[in-house]
């Protein structure tokens, strides 16, 4: 008889002890999801970051404890004990076991590695703009340049090769709107092509390019020579043929769904005078808005068309006059 009660409470003890196992892996599979939302980062730590003791006073005095912990009020002296099977939240008093506390650690641990990361991409930021690099550079041939900086050596591959190729995208689009800069500079290289449809051929780019080679713009894409090689017939292209289709400043002003080149003043002056038209045609008021190419255009008391005009011997005067007796704009609205 003895024997059997001994058996029995044996059972009841495993059945215990499995059952409170299940119930602190629960709650330990979500305290690393409640760490990481009341705290955020390492300031949230508290005075004390590196102690979990301090933490956890922290964790009390936040606004949201109570609805993620929730403290046993029970006449037991443990987590263990509390009676209330179906409570959710995380008894407070299971902080105190090496589980939850290298749970803290783990917490602590991936924030700290998450700074480290921010401050080598910083400093491999830093040391890019640094490094005197050329568009198209290769990344083998820049490590020369770059030696053997913390950053670049603690910078895990893939993060490091995506911060150069990001790098090298700014640094090709500095140097194309430089060359595009250079081509319109150098306008008198292009007057022979200006409107007489004539076919350009690998002789005359070559020529162009001699002529060209000398300006460090046109240099800096050295290393890209397909990208200038572009620029430099797209430019040809829209002097042969200006039409607001191949307007440089399309590049620029980049293409979008509802109007595209919207960096050519072609095609916003044209957005603006029809939806002007159309709102006037409508009986709208001053203050109600306009739409272009690319949604509002402001409203009609604020809208400004500012024309910067070149010229000499009267012409930017006389260009003036006839936008102001246009029918596109009033004079007072110019």
């Amino acid at each position: 008889m003895e024997s059997a009660q001994l058996t029995f409470k044996r059972h009841v003890k495993k059945l215990r002890d499995d059952y409170v196992c299940r119930r602190m892996q629960a709650y330990l599979r979500v305290l690393p999801k409640v760490l990481a939302a009341l705290l955020p980062d390492l300031d949230a730590f508290g005075p004390e970051p590196g102690s979990w003791p301090s933490v956890q006073r922290t964790l009390q005095a936040h606004p949201l404890f109570d609805s993620h912990f929730v403290v046993n009020e029970g006449s037991g002296n443990s987590w263990a004990d509390m009676e209330d099977s179906s409570e959710t939240r995380i008894p407070f008093d299971l902080l105190a076991t090496a589980e939850a506390e290298k749970a803290f650690v783990d917490h602590r641990e991936a924030l700290l590695g998450e700074e480290r990361l921010r401050s080598l991409r910083h400093q491999f930021g830093e040391l890019l703009r640094e490094t005197p690099l050329a568009p198209g550079q290769p990344l083998k041939e820049a490590r020369l340049l770059l030696g053997g900086r913390e950053c670049v050596e603690a910078l895990p591959e893939a993060e490091l090769a995506l911060l150069y190729d990001d790098y090298q995208r700014l640094l090709g689009e500095r140097a194309r709107e430089a060359l595009q800069e250079l081509l319109q500079e150098r306008a008198a290289l292009f007057l022979h092509y200006a409107h007489t449809g004539a076919m350009v051929t690998q002789e005359d780019l070559a020529a162009i390019s001699e002529k060209l080679a000398e300006d460090e713009r046109w240099a800096a894409l050295e290393l890209l020579p397909q990208d200038r090689d572009l620029a430099l017939i797209r430019h040809l292209g829209f002097v042969q043929w200006p039409i607001k289709e191949h307007c440089p400043a399309a590049a620029v002003g980049g293409a979008t769904v509802a109007g595209a080149y919207s960096g050519c003043v072609d095609v916003n002056a044209e957005a603006f005078c029809a939806a002007l038209s159309k709102h006037r045609a409508g009986g709208g008021g001053s203050g109600r808005s306009l739409w272009g190419p690319d949604g509002p255009l402001e409203t009609t008391a604020a809208v400004r068309v500012r024309l910067k005009v070149l010229g000499s011997s009267g012409l930017a005067e006389n260009l003036a006059n006839v936008v102001k007796v246009s029918d596109c704009l009033d004079e007072e609205e110019f």
